[in-house]
């Protein structure tokens, strides 16, 4: 038995022809690989550890989905998923019945044998043990940005605190080096809810610690949900990784018991697995043992960047406010700055600690929400953090952000180019250098990082989101509504039909403008589609109403005003925008709401106050 792990973790479960290894979350049929999704695994393995016994529904709905509030048609999809797997059918059920108005019971015997523990291979040349990988399928595209309009959607603060990476470069290092997609740590019985930010802050830490590692490149940013709910060799392909690494943890008494194990996805060959036990003070020491077996694996000739020791107390309140800023809700991070401040209150030298106030707060000011000093904040921070390291991506992402925000462009260009040079793999990096085009109205090679954006990360919607409001103020309106198709079925479905009704505002299409508005209202009841739909309508009272309610001094409620052809209060948002120099007015420069207002001398004088550079050499 390994070290670290009670008896229960060292069995598997035989049946038929099949065998199910709980602690690698490995299904097997004749020792081939069943892919299986994250929740049919697991409730697979809570109807195997309860055989010939039937397992109420309920039951099974609280223990795959840990309380959550979940349809019914969430555990079918598993059993029918499951089924399939194992050829199971409703009337021949072999493996799993159906109990009419009861639940489910696992019908085939059920063998329970202690396996032999993993050990650490000793590691075979990368080329002997990865396949050749894919070429890359160039594809649409999409970016992010920072418009209010995305908060309003519920999607707030979309812009997330990578780099930027330069297009060609990305394609050579995705065909020459190994891309690991880093999937989410598993639950086994599952630990105390308190534990959450160690779940994820571990599997964040790893992703960090992997992609700075000489010839390692991460496919971060996959949401959770999709590696959860979707196919993990699917999902692989789209983001051109050539290996996983998966891992789970269980809360034992005093300590922490982890097992990992690392995958060739073409091959399923395991090329690295691991099994042992931590308290939580020592965390560090364990992300540092996970990430040399990994490069040990992938790359032998690498090397693991060193880091120095964290003091343990630093460490928890660091990986509590990643946990937290994960929202990027300005709520949130808000509370993630006070518990990074607490960290360097502890270790002053904790450069992380510094980049997470640097990363939150540059993230919560460019969305125009935060009070005026927080950019010097963030400021402040990541210069400290790069003092500390100089060669940390994510801190001169920040503070490439930071001066986005401040508007010093050519500062943000610099900064962000060296993100990119020390980190060049991450999606969302794409999402800054757009912002930087944008500010120069170079569309193109905003448009070329939005695409590569999309290839590196397809799941990350945002990016497609933004893509169709650059396009949209380029004027390119069929562009944007064959993107918004996209979207219009995911999480950012409400932004979507808010887009597509802008495209189609354009394109003069008055009832495809109105069907979309109604969708938008439809899918997420939000002021200002409700405001616009009432304009299209032609109920101008009520959407003045709605404005006098709910409307602030940002982009999207201006387009309202505009709409409505309230020119002082269109003048006064913009003027107000520019004293504050809040960056998100950059978007009103070519924003199709204001054309009405283009020939008008108060509102060409604001827009000349923004004093941007004519072209990108400035």
């Amino acid at each position: 038995m390994a070290p670290g792990l009670d008896r229960k973790e060292c069995l598997e479960y035989a049946f038929g022809d099949f065998v199910l290894i709980p602690a690698l979350m490995k299904f097997e049929r004749d020792g081939q690989p069943v892919s299986l999704t994250m929740n049919a695994f697991r409730t697979l393995l809570f109807l195997v550890e309860h055989p010939n016994r039937v397992v109420a529904k309920r039951e099974l709905l609280d223990y795959v989905w840990e309380g959550a509030v979940v349809e019914e048609n969430s555990l079918n999809q598993c059993i029918t998923a499951l089924r399939r797997a194992c050829g199971d059918t409703r009337k021949e059920a072999r493996y799993i019945a159906t109990v009419s108005g009861a639940g489910y019971r696992f019908a085939m015997d059920v063998a329970v044998r202690e396996r032999k523990p993993v050990s650490s291979p000793v590691p075979e040349p990368a080329s002997a043990l990865l396949a050749e990988p894919a070429r890359p399928n160039r594809s649409a595209g999409f970016l992010e940005r920072h418009k209010s309009a995305v908060r309003a959607a519920g999607v707030a603060g979309v812009i997330l605190a990578i780099v930027v990476v330069g297009a060609a470069r990305w394609y050579s290092t995705a065909r020459t080096g190994t891309t690991v997609l880093v999937l989410p740590l598993a639950c086994y019985g599952p630990p105390a809810a308190d534990l959450e930010y160690i779940r994820k802050g571990f599997s964040t830490e790893i992703e960090a610690a992997l992609a700075r590692t000489p010839g390692l490149h991460v496919a971060a940013g996959v949401p959770e949900f999709v590696l959860n709910e979707r196919n993990v060799a699917e999902v692989a392909r789209k983001v051109n990784a050539r290996v996983a690494l998966r891992g789970q943890i269980r809360e034992n008494a005093d300590q922490l018991n982890f097992t990992f194990e690392l995958v060739n996805l073409e091959s399923s060959r395991i090329l690295w697995s691991d099994q042992f036990g931590m308290k939580a003070d020592e965390l560090t020491a364990a992300e540092s043992r996970v990430v040399s077996g990994v490069v040990n694996a992938v790359a032998p000739r690498g090397s693991t960047p060193k880091r120095r020791p964290v003091n343990a107390a630093a460490h928890e309140l660091y990986l509590r406010g990643r946990l937290l800023g994960s929202t990027r809700r300005p709520e949130d991070l808000q509370k993630a700055i006070g518990l990074f401040e607490q960290a360097v209150a502890i270790d002053s030298t904790y450069a992380d600690a510094y980049t997470g106030i640097a990363d939150a707060a540059s993230v919560w000011a460019v969305n125009g929400v935060a009070p005026p000093e927080t950019l010097q904040k963030a400021r402040t921070a990541a210069l400290r953090a790069i003092d500390l390291d100089g060669n940390s991506a994510p801190a001169h992402a920040a503070l490439g952000l930071t001066y986005y925000g401040e508007w010093q462009w050519a500062d943000a260009r610099r900064e962000l180019q060296e993100a990119v040079r020390l980190n060049p793999s991450y999606s969302n990096s794409h999402h800054r250098l757009a912002m930087l085009h944008y500010v120069f109205n170079n569309y193109a090679a905003a448009e070329s990082e939005l695409k590569l954006a999309w290839e590196m990360n397809p799941y990350l919607l945002a990016h497609a989101a933004t893509l169709c409001e650059v396009y949209i103020d380029a004027r390119r309106y069929d562009d944007a509504l064959r993107i918004v198709a996209s979207i219009q079925s995911g999480p950012l479905s409400t932004y979507a039909h808010y887009l597509a009704a802008q495209a189609y505002y354009g394109k003069r299409n008055h009832a495809a403008e109105l069907r979309e508005l109604g969708l938008a209202v439809q899918a997420q009841h939000t002021p200002d589609p409700s405001a616009l739909l009432a304009i299209a309508e032609g109920r101008l009272s009520d959407a003045q109403r709605i404005a006098a309610e709910q409307g602030i001094d940002d982009t999207v409620w201006a387009s309202v005003y505009a709409r409505l052809g309230d020119r002082e209060r269109v003048l006064a948002i913009l003027r107000k925008l520019i004293d504050n120099r809040n960056v998100i007015v950059v978007s009103m420069k070519d924003d199709p709401a204001f054309d009405a207002y283009r020939s008008d001398p108060a509102f060409r004088e604001l827009i000349q106050r923004l004093h941007l550079p004519a072209s990108e050499s400035q």
